[in-house]
C-alpha cells in the first residue's frame, strides 16, 4: 500500500519537457538593436542604420542542454539612418510595404556543455548558424557571436555581412551615389527572463 501510495504522488508531479530549459522573450526592460553599415560610391560615404528594442526588434529564444533555439525579428521600416530621404529611399528598395519584416531563425547555436551547469558564463567566439528571411528569400547565415549569461539575464553581440542581390534587393541610387551590395549588420540585445 505504501509503495503506490507514493507511485501516485510521483505520478501526479507536474512534468517538465526540458528542466534545463531558459526562456528569452523581447518584453519591456530588455533592451537591444540591429544595426546595419551599408556603403555608397563614389566617396566611400558611410549609412548606418539602426532598430531598437523591444518595439521594432523581438525575439523568443530557449536555451536548453541542446543548444539555443528560436527566431528574432526586426521591422524594417524602424530601421533608420538619421536622413529622411535616405530612409525613404531605403523603404522602396527593401519593398516593406510588401515585406515589412526581417527574421533570423537560430538553427545551430551549440554552447559548451561547461558553461549551462553554471548560472554565469561567457563565451567570447561561440559560432553560430541560422537563416535569414529578408525580402521574401531565405538564406544561410553564419558567425561568430559574444554571449554571456547571468543569472537571469542573456546577453548576445554578432555580426555577419549580406549580399543584398542574394535576397533579390536591387541597391538604391539617388543623386549619383549607388549603394554598394555588401552590408555589414551587428546585433546586440540583453534579454531576461
Amino acid at each position: 500500500m505504501p509503495y503506490s501510495f507514493l507511485l501516485l504522488v510521483f505520478l501526479s508531479l507536474p512534468v517538465l519537457a526540458d528542466p534545463a530549459a531558459s526562456t528569452y522573450k523581447s518584453h519591456a526592460g530588455d533592451t537591444g538593436t540591429v544595426t546595419f553599415l551599408a556603403i555608397a560610391q563614389p566617396g566611400n560615404l558611410k549609412i548606418e542604420g539602426k532598430a531598437l528594442a523591444p518595439e521594432d526588434f523581438q525575439w523568443n529564444l530557449t536555451l536548453s542542454p541542446q543548444g539555443l533555439e528560436g527566431r528574432a525579428t526586426v521591422k524594417l521600416t524602424a530601421l533608420k539612418t538619421g536622413m529622411q530621404l535616405r530612409d525613404t529611399h531605403m523603404n522602396k528598395a527593401l519593398e516593406t510595404s510588401k515585406f515589412p519584416e526581417a527574421e533570423f531563425t537560430f538553427n545551430k547555436v551549440a554552447f559548451p556543455t561547461r558553461n549551462l551547469a553554471s548560472q554565469t558564463w561567457q563565451e567570447n567566439e561561440l559560432p553560430f548558424e541560422g537563416t535569414m528571411k529578408l525580402h521574401g528569400v531565405s538564406n544561410k547565415i553564419s558567425g561568430t557571436a559574444k554571449v554571456s549569461k547571468t543569472f537571469k539575464s542573456l546577453v548576445w553581440e554578432s555580426e555577419f555581412d549580406l549580399k543584398l542581390g542574394e535576397y533579390g534587393i536591387i541597391p538604391p541610387k539617388f543623386m549619383g551615389l549607388s549603394v554598394q551590395p555588401g552590408v555589414h549588420v551587428t546585433v546586440k540585445f540583453t534579454s531576461n527572463q
